[in-house]
């Protein structure tokens, strides 16, 4: 009985997470090509240009542009990135909620609880 409600709540919790899964590499792909086109945007123009990586970094000229751009595009992917992931502390419920706060609802179930139930 109680292995029985341990995997229901374990399937509970796992309800979803496939679509949830899909949903995050589609994000992660989008936002990448995203940041991928606006570094193609930046390098184009007077911005970036390839004599600030040449010279003023100092990356060897035997570095293609393409690696250069793909290089830029995941730092501006990366910096994306870290924008959602604050925006989401510091606007979502789930994510302002303190550890340990009391309230009437738990977020994980007890299987286990026998409480004012008669199964």
């Amino acid at each position: 009985m109680r292995i029985e409600k341990k995997h229901e709540a374990e399937l509970e919790k796992r309800k979803g997470l496939t679509r949830r899964t899909i949903l995050a590499g589609l994000w992660l792909i989008i936002s990448f090509a995203i940041s991928y086109l606006v570094a193609g945007w930046l390098m184009s123009g007077d911005v970036l240009g390839l004599d600030f990586f040449y010279q003023d970094i100092g990356i060897p000229e035997t570095v293609s542009e393409v690696v250069i751009q793909i290089t830029v595009a995941f730092v501006i992917f990366l910096m994306f990135q870290f924008v959602v992931l604050i925006g989401y502390a510091v606007t979502s419920p789930k994510a302002k909620m303190r550890p340990g706060t009391p309230t009437t609802y738990s977020s994980d179930p007890d299987p286990y609880d026998q409480t004012m139930k008669y199964d």
